[in-house]
């Protein structure tokens, strides 16, 4: 008759750290989402805020052009 035991309990913790592992890397996928969400909200809205401005030089020298 063999003792199992030690086996048995390798066998369990490697499964833990196999969940574990599974469940990290889950929430690292879901933040590296988040942040590439975020990126492109960050750069939509600096690119809104850069064509606002142009657009407010346009008219300015446009306005200039005119009354000179």
């Amino acid at each position: 008759m063999t003792d199992i035991t030690d086996r048995e309990r390798a066998a369990s913790a490697l499964q833990e750290r196999t969940a574990e592992l599974e469940y990290r890397t889950t929430q690292l996928s879901r933040m590296a989402s988040d942040l590439t969400l975020a990126e492109q909200h960050a750069r939509e809205h600096i690119a809104g805020t850069l064509h606002d401005g142009l657009q407010q030089l346009l008219v300015i020298a446009t306005l200039i052009s005119i009354s000179s």
